[in-house]
């Protein structure tokens, strides 16, 4: 759903989110990506601040589940 066309280059994706950490001074990790309080808040806005922006909005959790299949490589 999230990728059917084209790819991510994730070594060029692992170097950005690096860099831009050390300028944030934080340290990254894919579990800080889909902490439990995160994802709660996100999905409170998910169709309220998306329905009007995206025509078939995908389901929340669905896209979850995609998400963290995508970014293991950048674990």
């Amino acid at each position: 759903m999230l990728l059917k066309v084209g790819k991510f280059d994730f070594c060029k994706v692992r170097e950005l989110v690096a860099k831009k950490c050390r300028f944030k001074g934080i340290r990254f990790g894919i579990e800080l990506v889909f902490e439990e309080k995160k994802l709660e808040e996100a999905k409170r806005y998910w169709e309220i601040g998306l329905k009007d922006l995206v025509k078939n909005l995908p389901d929340f959790n669905s896209v979850i589940k995609e998400l963290r299949e995508m970014l293991k490589p950048l674990a």
